[in-house]
């Protein structure tokens, strides 16, 4: 009897159970490995690494089979950085995986290895590196523990550069050992990365850094950015935000300095925003140049008196050109230019050169802005916005819309990204380089690109005059709003310079703010040392040869037949 329960037992198993416990046999025995791809690296313009991919060494454990989790911790809190208590909890889980240390080094890993550890493991893993440091972070951003982008280009391009994972299933026994006469086979083979080469600029991008860090710090303030732009191209050369962090010890650093500021801060322009009042009074030929004006040091305009920053020397006359108006850069007059223009043309033009919009570069957290609909002004908004108040820009708006004045009148679209390399290093794509569309003819663009010649030549921003270089810029010195309440703080001032090298041919548009210095706070005085510092290091480095006609005249403005307009300083 005890024989025959066991043939039918056997039978019972062999036959009608056979399908099923195979298949739990096998699953038993079927192991799956995910090849993790190593992800794509990231380059500067000239092929110089600013992000790569290292192999490190992860340490896991299986607290099942430890006997002694208390001497298993202590022999191993020697070489990682975890302490001997919080190991020991580990290790003692009922689990059988635990992470130890995550992506330690191969020379650490070969230690802990010598002690033949029972139910301690090794993994192969990758670890980003950053081998300039803080150079570029914000653009680069910074990538998680799994190696997931978290930030920047590595948050914007995370599909493409970490690449596809691979399927290995093999034959193994209960601790993942695999067996010697096993079944291995590649579900699904591992591609790595693609890379991305950009357009950043190792070098211009290590001084725009390191100069603002200095001003800012030497200027007490609280932060400041830069942005070297090509005009004509829209390749975003440098772009420095500071305070910033180093991505290869992000995790120390709080939020508001890992987001990239150049994008996602916004702030009232103040005078440099006169460049596009100017350049939409003189498209629509409201005025030319040598229009003069009478321009009060004060008006009463719809219940508010506008006045100018600074008093006038005594005998300085009331009578100011157009150009007068932009070199002295004057508050009165700016608002009297941009009443002719009147609101409707006026808050299109501002639309035109892109603000209250993305400027659509590939960086992810971008702003708009905040710039008011037309059917919301109220009648003070034409004049304060025609000095920049009243409106908030984002650093690369104003950077891009200034490149459209020396351009030839094109709103181009910033590039970071030339083109994406595939993990053999073949390039496969690029960047489709367009211009958005045409906001001034090149008549307007040739009388700007003198205006501003101006201004360095004999206006605010003479101290950023190069000897055989034409620059052409513009200074703004803009108060900052309570943000307690209404109206503007008497000590807080963003503190700007945007400016072309060379103007009359730019190869590179430079804007520097910098925000609430507490030593000085004109705009000249502040952003103008490292708007001219860093225009030297771009001559060299773009070869930019000297003009013959570097001092640019503006030729008979003052010979205009004079031109009386009648303004209605009640709008």
């Amino acid at each position: 009897m005890v024989f025959l329960l066991i043939w039918i037992r056997l039978g019972f198993l062999q036959i009608w159970q056979h399908e099923a416990l195979s298949k739990r046999s096998q699953s038993q025995l079927s192991k799956i490995k995910h090849i993790y791809p190593t992800r794509g690296a990231i380059y500067d313009r000239f092929g110089e690494p600013l992000a790569i991919t290292e192999k490190v060494v992860s340490l896991f454990a299986n607290p099942s089979i430890i006997t002694s989790p208390n001497y298993t911790a202590k022999k191993i809190a020697w070489f990682i950085p975890l302490n001997q208590i919080e190991l020991r909890k580990k290790l003692k889980k009922p689990s059988r995986f635990v992470w130890v240390a995550r992506k330690i080094s191969e020379k650490t890993a070969n230690r802990i290895r010598k002690l033949n550890l029972k139910g301690i493991y090794f993994l192969d893993e990758d670890k980003r590196r950053y081998p300039e440091g803080a150079v570029a972070s914000d653009v680069l951003g910074f990538v998680g523990i799994d190696n997931q982008g978290l930030g920047g280009l590595e948050y914007k391009f995370d599909k493409s550069l970490k690449g596809s994972p691979g399927i290995y299933l093999f034959e193994g026994d209960p601790n993942r050992n695999s067996l010697v006469t096993g079944k291995k086979k590649i579900v699904k083979s591992a591609y790595d990365g693609y890379h991305l080469v950009t357009t950043i600029d190792r070098n211009l991008q290590y001084f725009a850094e390191k100069y603002l860090r200095e001003q800012v710090e030497k200027e007490r303030a609280e932060k400041g950015y830069v942005i070297m732009l090509d005009p004509n191209k829209g390749d975003i050369l440098a772009m420095a935000d500071y305070p910033s962090f180093n991505g290869n010890k992000w995790q120390n650093t709080s939020f508001n300095t890992l987001k990239n500021g150049c994008i996602s801060d916004v702030y009232e322009p103040g005078s440099i925003f006169k460049i596009f009042t100017l350049a939409a009074v003189l498209e629509e030929e409201v005025v030319t140049p040598g229009t003069v004006l009478t321009v009060p040091e004060e008006i009463y305009w719809h219940g508010k008196t506008i006045a100018e920053a600074h008093e006038r020397e005594e005998g300085d006359s009331d009578q100011k050109t157009a150009t007068d108006i932009f070199t002295e850069s004057l508050n009165v007059g700016t608002t009297l230019l941009a009443s002719q223009l009147g609101e409707e043309k006026f808050y299109r033009y501002i639309k035109s050169f892109g603000f209250g919009q993305k400027t659509g570069v590939s960086l992810p957290g971008e702003s708009v802005g905040i710039f008011r609909t037309i059917d919301q002004w109220s009648k003070l908004d034409i004049a304060t916005l025609s000095f920049g108040q009243g409106i908030a820009v984002t650093p690369i708006q104003i950077a891009v819309a200034a490149a459209s004045i020396v351009n030839g009148g094109w709103l181009i679209h910033p590039q970071i990204i030339r083109h994406q390399l595939d993990e053999k290093g073949i390039q496969i794509s690029g960047q489709l380089r367009q211009r958005k569309r045409r906001v001034l003819s090149k008549e307007t663009v040739q009388k700007m690109k003198k205006m501003l010649a101006e201004v360095v030549k004999s206006g605010t921003s003479q101290g950023v005059q190069i000897h055989g270089y034409s620059i052409g810029g513009k200074t703004g010195t803009a108060q900052k709003p309570n943000p307690k309440g209404r109206g503007y703080l008497k000590d807080g001032y963003v503190s700007s310079l945007i400016g072309a090298v060379p103007v009359e041919d730019p190869k590179v548009v430079i804007l520097v703010s910098i925000d609430y210095p507490k030593e000085n706070y004109y705009g000249s005085m502040v952003a103008g040392p490292v708007f001219k510092k860093l225009a030297k290091i771009a001559i060299d480095r773009l070869e930019i040869k000297p003009q013959k006609n570097a001092d640019i005249v503006l030729n008979n403005v003052h010979e205009i037949p004079f031109q009386k307009k009648k303004v209605n300083l009640e709008g």
